[in-house]
């Protein structure tokens, strides 16, 4: 069996120790064999040295199939989603697919939808524009190999296209922004619903609904991330924020966690108490009149606060089950995962989120919540009034 790190001369060394063997040189077999596994361990060790130095600059997604590939992790075979349902939710497909989507909108039939009335008042404020220049870049940073949306438009189009298709689709996006208006056509998802547990059980908490939005969607809510939201979010972004955010990640949350911890604790008799929370079904119970309001109080442009609001009002989803898809049914509430736009949306809904006891860290991840408390000897605990204080946030927002 070849190894990847086998080279030519490396079998040349192998055949003359085989054919030593079989001759009966034992002397020459010796100093063969162990000229083998200099050679061997050589070649195996710059092999990895040159597939590390390769991970370095890699996406953490890229890295981390990397290093399960080096380190000969198997892969995970994927159970077709019915062979996971628990035995009082088996039916056909068209019924699943129905009954999935059913119970993916309804947990959202208690907010009240944007009103078609609600507009902020733009005033002299300018209107985002894109340059043909700039959409091309955005064109061809597609990735190829992802699925379209419900309007069947390939991405290998858009980018193998992209400096014929940039100067009528930068006058779509103009003519999008310049009215607030987001094509119907935009706001419709096909929701692929991943399982997060090994049996489904229950709908709601078992699967998890990612939606797939036409990719000129995205490339429009980019344009707005970029020129509306960035400039204003991130100045004022919670430094307990993780989530979301552009050169952080899970790894500094845990790092800072841990630093805190470790300093509270070192030579001292205090302990450490930590909460963790998790904010159920947080991207789909997202009110859309509390979030505009935020989005206008934050100071993001009017004319993006309305576009947002276009964006948001009269979405429409269904669920995709290979090939068989459910009815249209309205979106309420929420913020669609698998969009550009969710995340940071979500990011602006949580961001006033921060306890009134200064003395409690809270570190924050999407949906995820920590917060920590050291306790000296013979002091109490108030962990349970930023607990109540939380769950108070969470009723009004």
């Amino acid at each position: 069996m070849n190894r990847p790190w086998m080279n030519t001369n490396l079998k040349q060394l192998i055949s003359l120790r085989q054919k030593a063997f079989t001759s009966g040189n034992n002397p020459l077999y010796k100093i063969l064999r162990n000229k083998v596994n200099q050679v061997c361990k050589r070649c195996r060790k710059s092999y990895y040295v040159n597939k590390v130095k390769g991970l370095r600059n890699s996406k953490p997604r890229d890295w981390w199939s990397e290093v399960k590939q080096i380190c000969g992790a198997s892969k995970i075979p994927k159970r077709d989603l019915i062979s996971l349902l628990h035995p009082n939710l088996v039916c056909d497909k068209e019924s699943l697919a129905e009954n999935i989507n059913s119970a993916f909108v309804n947990i959202m039939n208690d907010y009240l939808p944007l009103s078609d009335c609600i507009r902020v008042e733009m005033a002299d404020d300018r209107p985002i524009s894109v340059t043909e220049h700039s959409v091309a870049r955005k064109l061809l940073e597609l990735n190829a190999s992802r699925a379209s949306g419900p309007d069947n438009l390939p991405n290998w189009v858009l980018k193998n296209f992209a400096y014929i298709l940039a100067a009528p689709i930068a006058d779509i996006l103009n003519t999008s922004f310049l009215e607030c208006k987001v094509p119907d056509a935009w706001k419709l998802a096909n929701v692929c619903p991943l399982p997060k547990a090994s049996s489904i059980c229950n709908i709601n908490e078992d699967l998890r609904p990612i939606s797939l939005t036409p990719t000129l969607s995205k490339v429009a809510e980019s344009f707005i991330i970029d020129i509306a939201l960035k400039p204003v979010l991130l100045p004022i972004i919670d430094p307990g924020q993780f989530g979301f955010i552009p050169g952080s990640s899970t790894t500094l949350a845990l790092i800072s966690m841990f630093h805190h911890w470790l300093r509270a604790t070192d030579s001292t008799a205090s302990t450490v108490r930590t909460k963790l929370l998790d904010f159920r079904k947080a991207f789909d119970l997202v009110d859309h009149n509390i979030l505009v309001a935020k989005l206008f109080s934050i100071g993001v442009k009017p004319t993006a606060v309305n576009w947002i609001i276009d964006f948001l009002r009269h979405r429409k989803q269904r669920v995709k089950l290979k090939n068989i898809v459910s009815d249209w049914l309205d979106v309420p509430a929420g913020v669609p995962q698998g969009t550009r736009l969710g995340p940071w949306l979500f990011l602006v809904l949580i961001n006033d989120l921060k306890l009134p006891q200064e003395s409690l860290p809270m570190w924050k991840f999407a949906d995820d919540c920590t917060i920590s408390e050291v306790i000296p000897p013979s002091k109490q605990s108030s962990l349970q009034q930023a607990v109540d204080y939380i769950d108070a946030w969470s009723q009004e927002n």
